[in-house]
């Protein structure tokens, strides 16, 4: 019913599976057999609402299903991630494995802390698992997601390269959980949100860090680069008989980059409103920072008319919902689900011809000679 509300409304969601909602009553957990069972369970359910799930938190162990206040203490271990021992980081491994198999391919995971990510797998692995991280430009290293020694100290160098490096094309979200001046404040949250790469953060949480960015004057900017945010600079249309040369020069301005698979389609739109469109070769989650390629659109097989371009970027499951689709940041160009890339063309039998400064209600006749002068 939830999902079915989710895909009504025009959403998606994130979902966390956990057994307590408290760090002072217990038990937190049951049995690593009993969450192996429970994983099971839910692989048809997940698959069958693959659509509208964005990203899966790895959940199921301690309050809150942040891997921390687990009653199995003796499968998991306790609250310090230095005393577990390999057999506790083998257990956790284990949920960890499961909830992959049961999660469909199209769906990231993510984990809570870094260091549980290089522990179980290595410092170089990447996969389907990102990051998130619930106590965003809090003390104590955003309390326990980076491994700090001092309540004011930052992440070594190291740490901080291997999360930005992580979250390029993996998921960065989370919330924050308190006002901790002056690095909540607008001038660094802008900094961190934009070096580690966050897609999406929680707006009803921590509500005292909402208000403050409000107050400083950096809410919309937070708002509109969280995930990624396309702006076209520029397009360059250069037809070639039936080849039209495209030439892209397009800017990703937000903190992040796409992090799952998305198809980018240039669609002809005739008079009839028909629309053919044409698989592009660029890669959209390599659309990082200034981006500048080159495509080349083979028309022969397009029937005869006059054409309207348009940039189509579908979500891969959902390509019949136009709010699904990616809108680019530019003014005046989204037309339900398409980008009106504000050019025309005629297709005959002969080539392609630029239809923008030609107007032909004020023509009787048009001649077409061929390269030798000859009239056709």
């Amino acid at each position: 019913t939830d999902f079915n509300r989710i895909r009504n409304t025009g959403l998606k969601v994130i979902i966390r599976f956990a057994y307590s909602f408290s760090t002072s009553t217990g038990p937190f957990d049951p049995t690593k057999e009993q969450m192996l069972l429970h994983i099971e369970q839910l692989k048809p359910i997940l698959e069958l609402n693959k659509d509208v799930i964005l990203l899966h938190q790895l959940g199921f162990i301690g309050a809150y299903g942040e891997w921390y206040y687990t009653s199995q203490t003796s499968v998991f271990g306790n609250q310090d991630y230095n005393g577990y021992t390999n057999a506790q980081w083998a257990n956790r491994k284990q949920i960890v494995e499961a909830a992959l198999l049961a999660t469909p391919q199209n769906i990231p995971l993510q984990l809570r802390y870094p260091y549980a990510k290089t522990k179980m797998y290595s410092n170089t692995y990447l996969g389907r698992i990102g990051l998130y991280n619930d106590a965003f430009l809090n003390v104590w290293g955003d309390e326990g997601f980076y491994a700090v020694s001092c309540q004011t100290c930052l992440p070594s160098v190291s740490e901080q390269n291997y999360v930005i490096n992580q979250t390029a094309n993996l998921p960065m979200t989370g919330e924050s959980n308190g006002l901790n001046q002056p690095r909540t404040d607008c001038q660094n949250a802008l900094i961190e949100f934009d070096k580690y790469n966050w897609s999406t953060k929680n707006r009803d949480y921590f509500p005292t860090v909402w208000n403050n960015w409000v107050s400083q004057g950096c809410y919309s900017e937070i708002v509109k680069r969280l995930g990624y945010r396309f702006v076209l600079k520029a397009i360059t249309f250069t037809p070639n008989q039936n080849n039209l040369n495209i030439v892209f020069d397009l800017k990703n301005v937000g903190f992040a980059n796409v992090f799952t698979d998305r198809k980018a389609y240039i669609v002809f739109r005739n008079e009839q409103g028909q629309n053919f469109p044409y698989l592009l070769q660029t890669n959209v989650k390599q659309w990082n920072g200034d981006n500048n390629f080159i495509e080349n659109i083979n028309t022969t097989e397009l029937p005869n008319g006059i054409y309207t371009t348009y940039l189509w970027l579908p979500d891969n499951l959902l390509p019949n919902r136009s709010d699904y689709s990616i809108r680019l940041a530019n003014n005046n160009v989204w037309e339900s689900g398409y980008n009106n890339l504000s050019y025309s063309f005629i297709k005959n039998n002969l080539s392609l011809i630029n239809n923008n400064d030609l107007d032909f209600i004020n023509f009787d006749k048009v001649y077409v000679y061929n390269m030798l002068g000859q009239l056709v």
